[in-house]
């Protein structure tokens, strides 16, 4: 029910961040907030890059109209002399020269990037081509822009003097989570390009592409702290601060493997994770302030970002684990509203932070949709459905799906041996590869759609698995059903927070099979909140690492409280519980 509530209170505040301004238009305003003394009131005026975040969101509840209308909204008033996007736009704009006397409008190279990405996720899940073919020559500018600020000797991006990346507290002359938006936007300008048949400037991005992946990994990894280089100042020295706001260069793949395990093992730990959230950097480093806006406060867009880097990693304990702490936000403050961000040591809302920012409600909604239950599309036509549901949840039911130009209901049922799928779909007939997350370690039996048997194959990841089966959904109902035997789940536990409350449940760091040997590495602090719960059909030869009870029938508890570990009892400690299993 708590889940429930905040998804639909998300659709509801992205209803009413709908703002017509009968001298501009009709789009997506950035949030509520009060004016503070001598302060504009926040948010309550146009923010190109916050829309492009509410986009995505409304793309995920399947809002298509406004969702375009958005796009639209923000090519009005692209820089006509340099194709950049703009970046804030006050509903007073009628009434004076904005862009003229103001320093605000064009001053965030990186929403140029990211709305080159928005535009290849909206026709990914509308299939709305005409929209690229009629603003082709707008889209190209846009791209164009991009490439003026490329460095040509690495290929990366660099933030010309009076100019800001993504990062507004430091001036930086390049950013991580910048590179990583070029990358993304040159990929994505390649699939557009494809499309409309401009195939010699989709050979031209891809190159592009390539040649900045390449130099993403040399330039922006720490070796000395095992983690992500945020950026370069202009003098040229590394800013290494592990700011959260680079998350997104996980679910790109921009690092190999081992550096991608190193990174998210530091961001899984209790010097990021709160009862309530991601912090934005994480204790312990110099930067760190819990009630700063930008250095140690927690915001609802970076938990839910990482969360999402956590589900793309095939690390949905942990992922769950972090998204389910933003729906208790919605009884924060403003009733079914999400803040912006709340203070680092405490539960309550951080001090500058407003009642209600868009792109908070927008992201956790969309971590749902894209993370949670695993529902995309890409440009090809496949819809993917790879829902990593939580092992205590028996079944979910999603109405008014819209992905292409199809639309369906879904319901999915799981159980110790088997997972269903349910599909009622009221168009035309579609391809649907269907791999939801089965127990770590099962041995898939046997798909059969209706009563006809079809092929399954297993995907093994070192923290989950999933059985994946490709069909043709037609018009009308589907029964699929995936039956498997064995594995284990770990069970999530949520933690509500009372204001003032400050962080204490268990932060699920890493969990790992291998052979008979099932591996959960934590930090706990030493009390009643210190207990985690896994299933498992398989018989249990020995514990080591925390006490162990059974629970009920193939549940069992795995309790940290007792372990020995020197240090404050206020503070967080590690753990590593190992459980080996008999006859696998």
């Amino acid at each position: 029910p708590v889940v429930n509530r905040a998804l639909a209170w998300s659709e509801i505040a992205l209803d009413q961040a709908w703002v017509c301004d009968r001298g501009i238009g009709c789009a997506l305003v950035a949030g509520y907030g009060p004016s503070r003394r001598a302060r504009r009131p926040q948010y309550d005026w146009f923010f190109a890059g916050d829309g492009l975040v509410a986009t995505q969101a409304l793309l995920s509840m399947g809002d298509f109209a406004r969702a375009r209308q958005e796009l639209q909204f923000i090519l009005q008033f692209q820089n006509a002399r340099t194709g950049m996007i703009w970046h804030e736009l006050s509903q007073s704009a009628p009434y004076l020269d904005w862009a003229g006397k103001y320093p605000y409008m064009y001053v965030h190279v990186d929403v140029s990037f990211d709305f080159i990405s928005a535009v290849v996720n909206y026709v990914a899940a509308t299939g709305d081509q005409g929209f690229v073919t009629s603003n082709w020559p707008s889209i190209a500018r846009a791209y164009e822009y991009c490439l003026s600020v490329i460095n040509p000797q690495d290929g990366l991006p660099r933030i010309a003097s009076g100019k800001e990346g993504g990062n507004e507290q430091r001036q930086l002359s390049d950013e991580l989570r910048l590179s990583g938006s070029w990358v993304a936007a040159a990929e994505g300008y390649a699939e557009l390009a494809t499309l409309t048949g401009h195939s010699a400037d989709a050979a031209a991005a891809l190159a592009a592409a390539q040649k900045a992946r390449a130099a993403i990994a040399k330039r922006y990894w720490s070796a000395k702290d095992n983690f992500w280089i945020s950026g370069y100042t202009r003098s040229g020295t590394p800013f290494i601060d592990k700011g959260l706001g680079s998350i997104g260069a996980v679910a790109q793949r921009l690092f190999t493997q081992p550096q991608l395990d190193l990174a998210l093992e530091q961001v899984a730990a209790s010097d990021y994770q709160t009862d309530w959230g991601t912090r934005s950097v994480p204790r312990g480093v110099a930067e760190y302030d819990p009630n700063s806006y930008a250095s140690g406060s927690v915001w609802a867009i970076g938990t839910a970002s990482a969360a999402s880097a956590f589900w793309s990693q095939h690390q949905p304990d942990s992922a769950y684990s972090i998204w389910s702490t933003l729906p208790q936000w919605t009884a924060l403050d403003s009733l079914g509203h999400m803040h912006e961000a709340a203070a680092g040591d405490f539960y309550h809302e951080q001090l500058e932070s407003v009642p209600e920012q868009t792109w908070s409600s927008s992201s956790f909604l969309t971590a749902a949709v894209h993370g949670l239950l695993g529902l995309s599309a890409e440009t090809s036509g496949l819809i993917a459905f790879s829902p990593h549901l939580p092992s205590a949840w028996n079944s979910v039911s999603i109405k008014n799906i819209r992905l292409r130009r199809s639309e369906f209901d879904a319901s999915v049922a799981q159980n110790e041996d088997n997972v269903t799928l349910d599909l009622l779909n009221h168009g035309d007939a579609f391809r649907l590869l269907f791999a939801p997350e089965i127990p770590l370690g099962a041995r898939i039996l046997s798909a059969r759609l209706g009563n006809k048997p079809v092929k399954v194959s297993a995907q093994k990841n070192a923290a989950d698995e999933h059985a994946s089966v490709d069909i043709v959904v037609p018009t009308g109902t589907t029964h699929l059903t995936i039956r498997y035997t064995g594995g284990v789940s770990l069970l999530p536990t949520t933690k509500h927070d009372l204001v003032g409350d400050p962080s204490s449940g268990v932060r699920i760091i890493k969990t790992a099979l291998s052979g008979d040997t099932y591996k959960v590495l934590v930090d706990f602090k030493p009390g009643p909140t210190s207990t985690i719960q896994f299933r498992t059909a398989w018989k249990v030869r020995d514990v080591r690492g925390a006490a162990f009870r059974l629970v009920r029938p193939d549940v069992y508890a795995l309790d940290f409280s007792t372990v020995s570990v020197p240090g404050d009892p206020q503070r967080y400690r590690r753990a590593t519980a190992v459980i080996r299993f008999a006859g696998r």
